[in-house]
């Protein structure tokens, strides 16, 4: 176990969002010691001040991070656009742009009105619609060209979300891909 009152970065879910997140470690364990090492009016006041300027300097963070929103959604859209043929979790992806998963997919979900991991589908599904009008390969190959290495759950997703099997929308070509859905 850990020492008792020790402060621990898992203790801030928000930290991977701050860019100083040293200083702001630092800084709380400062006012810890000073908080430990105080008595009266004057330890109220010399916590009272750094709180203060530690929440100044949190929120000024956070002003720019959302002023850079754009920036965050399309480094993550090139990414994924990227990498659709591996293997990726929602996990993998925010590890890569450096954000924590929930802000990443909060950010993502607002500005490209999908969540990322929609998004990975949604790469994935029309680059199989592309090598399945333009090449031979059977749809097992697609499938794992795309990142799916199981031929079934493919072809279910694809159903799902074209509206008609791969070896359909092969088929019957521009007339099967009439009623794909949006």
């Amino acid at each position: 176990g850990y020492p008792e009152n020790k402060i621990m970065e898992e203790d801030f879910l928000f930290l991977p969002l701050l860019k100083s997140s040293d200083f702001f470690l630092n800084s709380c364990v400062y006012l810890q010691q000073e908080w430990n090492s105080r008595d009266g009016p004057v330890k109220n006041e010399i916590i009272t001040s750094a709180l203060c300027i530690l929440l100044y300097i949190i929120i000024d963070e956070l002003k720019t991070m959302e002023s850079n929103v754009s920036d965050v959604t399309e480094v993550t859209r090139r990414y994924i656009e990227q990498n659709y043929n591996r293997e990726l979790t929602l996990t993998q992806i925010a590890s890569e742009v450096n954000f924590s998963i929930y802000y990443l997919a909060h950010i993502f979900k607002r500005e490209m009105g999908v969540s990322p991991m929609q998004y990975l589908m949604n790469c994935r599904m029309e680059k199989a619609k592309e090598l399945l009008t333009d090449t031979r390969r059977t749809i097992s190959d697609i499938a794992a060209e795309v990142g799916y290495q199981n031929k079934n759950y493919f072809t279910m997703l694809f159903k799902r979300n074209v509206g008609i099997t791969p070896g359909k929308f092969r088929k019957e070509g521009p007339k099967g891909r009439s009623g794909e859905r949006p």
